[in-house]
């Protein structure tokens, strides 16, 4: 463990590292264990899906710690960019509690709860960042054990099962307790982002990169698995300046992209260079054909073999005379080969027109608890709080313009500082990596398919607040 870091070297922290080690892997690894485990009915459900439970404990145990060490209280209680973070956190408390309090009513606060509950996310995430050893071989070889024992179950599910992709829910039929596939991609993405940054090594790194490559693909979450490619990406570059083999690790990478692709492309190739049509048809001449109902060519002195005609069935899905059978529908991961034909992406599309629409109504304020209105009625639909823009204009509705504008700058600070560490200073600790890394991917997402009630960005503050409370970083 690097010695000369103010956090990590401070013995009156050995107890709250170790809490943010547990925190860390329950929340990620652990996260993905606990469901599996639920949807194989090998352990009840319990803990509300964990997520909730284990960031309201650590907060507090937290809390409680964190006073009776003052030298680092000062320390990061003097850096400015924790200092906007704290802001950030009041705003949004403050902002939530006065909309509950002035205006009421069913949707604010159903809107209430889930604002505050990310509150609590956001600091917990921010908290476990700011304290986390990055460097503990404990956390290097836990997280690294968990990943190998995911990346081996899903080799076996993929060799035995007709299936390409692991939808857990969906395997067991288990949809009341068990994440869907967004929690469990996510439980890989931020687990492979810290072993990529502590683990040097080409060979690690190239194992962790093409086996993260495949399992978040398996899992099926478009964002995660395009978000890992986007990290992996950064690093080889970066990387691949200094140790040109990493531009090789990149090709080995794209390859693996496309040969995961192939049976979404395959079929569209093949219906292109062979376009079954009339006008492209050309028939033999009437004496070199096949008698009717001939499929083959008939043997001599046997009985014309005789079609079957299809069943009402068969007649219903075979394309309209004169048009090509259409290909099979895209996987998830590779609907950007076609995008406009995602029902989810064009849902998306409709949630971002009623973002701006409100946005156009209060550019100043937004409209908080917007989301949770339904678009034609403009009623509150019950129980249902997931109807926002999936971007950051997601914060703008919720907490205004002034939100909006820390929210996003908070994360593209980070990548901004982390990058000029990681590439104008070359220092390539862990601690700086795994910062670059976080924003990055955290700003690409909020930007394209992530939402403000989606918390983990503020792992990345926390990351980059631990690496500016280094003397030898920036301390603006």
């Amino acid at each position: 463990m690097s010695t000369d870091h103010p956090i990590s070297s401070d013995r009156g922290l050995k107890l709250p590292q170790t809490v943010t080690i547990i925190s860390f892997f329950l929340l990620f690894p652990g996260f993905l264990f606990y469901h599996q485990f639920v949807a194989m009915g090998l352990i009840p459900a319990f803990a509300a899906g964990l997520f909730g439970y284990v960031s309201l404990g650590t907060i507090i145990i937290l809390l409680v710690l964190l006073p009776w060490n003052t030298g680092l209280l000062k320390k990061i209680a003097g850096n400015r960019y924790v200092q906007w973070v704290l802001i950030f956190l009041f705003y949004t408390s403050a902002w939530t509690i006065a909309h509950y309090l002035v205006l009421g009513g069913d949707y604010i606060t159903k809107a209430t709860v889930q604002s505050l509950e990310t509150v609590i996310f956001w600091t917990c995430l921010f908290l476990v960042g700011l304290l986390l050893p990055i460097e503990a071989r404990s956390l290097r070889w836990l997280l690294g054990i968990s990943f190998a024992v995911i990346l081996g179950y899903l080799l076996y599910f993929f060799a035995v099962s007709d299936s390409g992709t692991y939808y857990a829910r969906r395997i067991y039929g288990q949809t009341e307790d068990v994440s869907t596939y967004q929690g469990f991609a996510r439980s890989v993405l931020f687990t492979l982002l810290l072993l990529l940054a502590v683990f040097k090594s080409l060979r690690a790194r190239a194992v962790l990169m093409l086996g993260g490559v495949f399992v978040l693909y398996m899992l099926i979450s478009r964002s995660d698995f395009y978000g890992f490619l986007a990290a992996c990406i950064v690093l080889c570059v970066i990387s691949g300046i200094r140790q040109p083999k990493y531009f090789l690790l990149l090709l080995l990478i794209s390859l693996e992209v496309v040969l995961l692709a192939v049976p979404d492309i395959a079929p569209r190739i093949g219906i292109f260079l062979e376009p079954r049509t009339p006008e492209t048809t050309v028939q033999a001449p009437a004496s070199d054909r096949l008698p009717a109902g001939n499929d083959s060519e008939q043997a001599p002195g046997l009985p014309a073999p005789t079609t079957p005609a299809p069943s009402a069935d068969r007649a219903e899905s075979l394309p309209p005379p004169g048009k090509a059978e259409a290909p099979p529908r895209l996987s998830r991961q590779f609907e950007v080969l076609n995008i406009s034909s995602s029902k989810s992406w064009r849902g998306r599309l409709a949630l971002q027109k009623k973002a701006l629409g409100q946005i156009a109504q209060n550019p100043l304020l937004g409209k908080f608890g917007g989301h949770v209105l339904t678009e034609d009625t403009v009623k509150f639909e019950k129980g249902h709080t997931g109807r926002y823009a999936h971007n950051a204009l997601s914060a703008w509705v919720s907490y205004g313009l002034a939100g909006f504008l820390l929210y996003v700058s908070l994360t593209l600070y980070g990548c901004m500082v982390s990058a000029r560490h990681v590439i104008l200073k070359r220092q390539d600790e862990p601690v700086w990596m795994f910062a670059l890394t976080l924003n990055v991917v955290c700003l690409l997402l909020i930007i394209a398919s992530k939402s403000v009630y989606w918390p983990l960005p503020a792992l990345g503050w926390g990351v980059l607040a631990q690496a500016l409370a280094n003397p030898a970083g920036d301390q603006g």
